[in-house]
């Protein structure tokens, strides 16, 4: 009889420690996923960013309620000719000492995959990062910009870029023949007004 009762008393054991573990499985899947939910992808869709004399803008918001939501934000242009490019994305925080978002990545990318990263400049209630590129080739770029909200409450960044043609150097060596030529013409002038 003893046996009988340590196989019925070892079964309920072993039945509550599967159960147990059964438990603990849920539990952490739960946790699992409830995390997963809290860092929610809220990327935009790709956006065309449209260039007028060189200069284009860029912006995004969030809704309430994306809190702990992260995203990676794309913007595209194409560029017709040999450019120096300049960027900055910038969030402010409106509520005093609460920062709303936080930007953790300003880049560019051109169609051969080539990365230019950006700068943080500051962060905490001003997140401002800019972006730098003396000579871009001619092609398609996209520009991405990543981050986190951090709270409930409404959220947005916006940013600018400007691109300024780059002289080709057949271009300066047409501007020293001209500076050339000038002084020529200047010195000639001046030989002729002592020789009157």
């Amino acid at each position: 009889m003893n046996n009988k009762m340590n196989g019925v008393s070892a079964f309920a054991s072993s039945k509550q420690a599967f159960r147990a573990a059964a438990m603990a499985c849920v539990f952490a899947t739960a946790a699992l996923v409830s995390n997963a939910a809290l860092a929610a992808d809220i990327s935009k869709k790709t956006s065309v960013i449209e260039l007028t004399d060189g200069s284009g803008g860029f912006f995004s918001t969030f809704g309430k309620n994306n809190a702990n939501g992260t995203f990676i934000d794309n913007y595209t242009f194409s560029i017709d000719e040999l450019s120096s490019f300049s960027g900055i994305t910038t969030s402010i925080s409106t509520k005093p000492s609460i920062d709303l978002l936080e930007l953790t990545g300003f880049k560019l990318t051109d169609s051969l995959g080539n990365v230019f990263n950006g700068t943080r400049i500051q962060s905490g209630q001003v997140d401002e990062w800019n972006l730098l590129v003396d000579k871009l080739a001619v092609g398609a770029y996209t520009l991405s910009v990543s981050g986190t909200v951090l709270t409930s409450a409404a959220a947005s960044y916006s940013g600018t870029i400007n691109l300024s043609a780059v002289p080709e150097p057949e271009t300066y060596a047409l501007l020293l023949a001209g500076l050339g030529v000038m002084g020529f013409v200047a010195r000639r002038r001046k030989l002729v007004v002592k020789t009157a």
